[in-house]
């Protein structure tokens, strides 16, 4: 069996989730949902927490989801359920759940972005990259750093102690002396993914993958499947060897 799973739910950004989900979705998911002005923002918060609802509901356990608890890192996290971690760009959500502690990130490459507010946040080495390869150099780098802040719990606030990403080999990255394996995906040719976990050594472990939909009877439905991500290694590594 895996150690992590990644659940994949790409929305149309025609649908309006809070009109069709589930009527059993608690009532504090549903409630705090419609505070968001925006439907994507509705639509990438309800995905999430209907993709935790459900796996939570397969292994007995019962959660509000109002909320979720927060540990002392400030990483957020469900009594009695794996570790888990969420990300969403233009209609697309992803939740990894793992034996771990993990942290994921994902961008998509079509976006646009201006390098010149972002230079306290890369090496020399990296703008350098990002100059020669453009966006997928840009999102590459950007998903490694947040989804080691992710990882850790720090956020987004510490990103300038990540400026130099201090990579050991193509599966283990460094940050405040202690190592965790990492995984690049492009998903749909169009989104670049990372996965980071809090390991000592490579997990040799493959990851599984689910991708979510809509059944007719508005249940959400995991399959798992092969060829929906596709590991991604970027041409040029800015190295720290130890």
């Amino acid at each position: 069996m895996s150690s992590t799973s990644l659940y994949v739910f790409p929305i149309n950004i025609d649908i309006k989730l809070v009109d069709i989900i589930d009527i059993d979705l608690p009532k504090p998911i549903l409630e705090k949902a419609l505070r968001f002005r925006k439907i994507v923002d509705q639509n990438n918060y309800l995905a999430a927490r209907w993709i935790l609802y459900t796996l939570s509901q397969q292994i007995g356990i019962n959660h509000t989801f109002g909320d979720f608890s927060i540990e002392k890192n400030k990483k957020p996290f469900i009594p009695g359920f794996p570790s888990f971690n969420i990300s969403h760009c233009n209609g697309l959500v992803v939740v990894a759940v793992s034996d771990y502690t993990i942290g994921i990130d994902v961008e998509n490459i079509s976006r646009t972005f201006q390098l010149d507010n972002f230079t306290e946040i890369f090496s020399s080495q990296e703008i350098s990259d990002i100059e020669t390869y453009g966006a997928k150099a840009f999102f590459y780098y950007w998903t490694i750093k947040e989804a080691v802040l992710k990882c850790t719990g720090e956020g987004l606030v510490k990103l300038s102690t990540l400026q130099q990403i201090n990579q050991k080999n193509e599966h283990l990255i460094t940050h405040h002396r202690k190592d965790f394996n990492f995984k690049s995906f492009m998903v749909h040719e169009s989104h670049i993914l990372n996965v980071v976990r809090s390991l000592d050594t490579i997990d040799n472990q493959p990851i599984k993958t689910f991708k979510c939909s809509i059944s007719n009877n508005n249940a959400l439905v995991f399959e798992e499947t092969e060829g929906l991500l596709f590991p991604f290694q970027f041409p040029h590594f800015s190295l720290n060897l130890p």
